[in-house]
């Protein structure tokens, strides 16, 4: 005859259950009790949601930790130029560069023992100052490409200081990061700003110094011509490009007017200006002004430039591409500017 097990032994590591209550409230397994099953699938999805959230913000910020990676090393270039730049050891500054002995490379010692970027906005005769340049935007182009903004200080031959930009674009190559040449921009991308005697022709990179320079140079012919009686026709055209002056270390220029301060860096300026036509570097290739007192400097030599054209045209001369224009018409402009409260007195 077959024992049969009394519930009575169970309930001896149990309480045992009141006459009235369910057995599966004292002991038992989950999947016993109502809604056991619910429960336990419940904590595997909030379990599964977690690992997928902790995946999906690791993807996530994967990209951004790759980013930071890069800016990290592309300043330590940086770091190095400056340093080289500094010290004047051209050999280590060369060190940074993609092709050492290049032309291009040349080319960069020369711009970075000089004030030459200064130069290329009309301003000769600027120095770097002893200061290291600085970051100011950064963009990872590719995981091995990327773009770098540098500030650098300059003090201009009256001197002021003034701050410039400069885009420097790097590529990962050999293990290493290294300074390359910016692209060249694709032909027939210029757009322009018509104005009543002002004409910009400019890149859509640099949209924004083209629009404070055009409303200041608008602004100053429309009052200089109102005393001149320029010609209805009489247009001055501002376009973005690719000038490349020697830059002058010391500026001696006679016959300076009163209360103009910028005179020897305008009346020396190391090239010629055509005919009603100023020149201003592309973003690209001469960076630009980083803040709006420098940017203020710019507007006064473009209007000075423009002005001296002009009052060379009025006055019967015609400055050429190779024919400097003259200190007179630089004389008339500069006294206009000063009647124009553009400049002020000297101290």
């Amino acid at each position: 005859m077959k024992s049969q097990r009394s519930p009575i032994v169970d309930w001896t590591f149990a309480a045992a259950p009141e006459p009235d209550e369910p057995a599966w409230l004292v002991g038992g397994a989950d999947s016993d009790r109502p809604g056991g099953h619910t429960r336990r699938w419940l904590e595997i999805q909030v379990a599964c949601a977690v690992v997928v959230a902790a995946a999906w913000i690791l993807v996530a910020a994967l990209p951004c930790l790759q980013s930071w990676q890069t800016r990290q090393a592309v300043e330590d270039v940086i770091a190095r130029q400056e340093q080289a730049r500094l010290a004047r050891d051209w050999g280590a500054f060369r060190e940074t560069l993609e092709e050492p002995t290049s032309d291009w490379a040349n080319q960069q010692v020369q711009r970075m023992s000089s004030g030459w970027q200064a130069a290329a906005f009309g301003l000769p005769g600027a120095r770097l100052a002893g200061t290291a340049g600085q970051v100011n935007q950064f963009q990872a182009l590719t995981p091995a490409s990327a773009v770098a903004e540098v500030i650098r200080t300059y003090i201009l031959a009256d001197g002021t200081q003034a701050e410039f930009a400069m885009p420097q674009y790097y590529t990962f190559e050999d293990g290493g990061w290294h300074q390359v040449p910016a692209p060249r921009g694709a032909a027939g991308d210029l757009e322009a700003l018509h104005g009543a005697r002002v004409d910009v022709h400019y890149n859509p990179s640099d949209a924004a110094v083209a629009a404070s320079v055009a409303e200041d140079l608008e602004a100053v012919l429309a009052r200089a011509c109102a005393d001149w009686n320029c010609p209805a026709g009489l247009r001055v055209a501002v376009i973005f490009g690719r000038p490349d002056p020697i830059p002058s270390d010391g500026i001696q220029v006679a016959g300076q007017p009163p209360n103009c301060r910028p005179w020897p860096m305008l009346a020396g300026g190391p090239y010629p200006v055509p005919g009603l036509i100023v020149t201003l570097p592309t973003r690209e290739w001469g960076g630009y002004p980083a803040d709006q007192e420098t940017m203020r400097a710019v507007q006064r030599v473009v209007a000075f430039q423009a002005l001296a054209n002009v009052a060379a045209r009025m006055s019967g001369e015609a400055p050429g591409i190779l024919v400097p224009i003259r200190p007179a018409s630089y004389v008339r402009s500069a006294c206009e500017l000063a009647r124009l409260s553009s400049e002020a007195p000297a101290p």
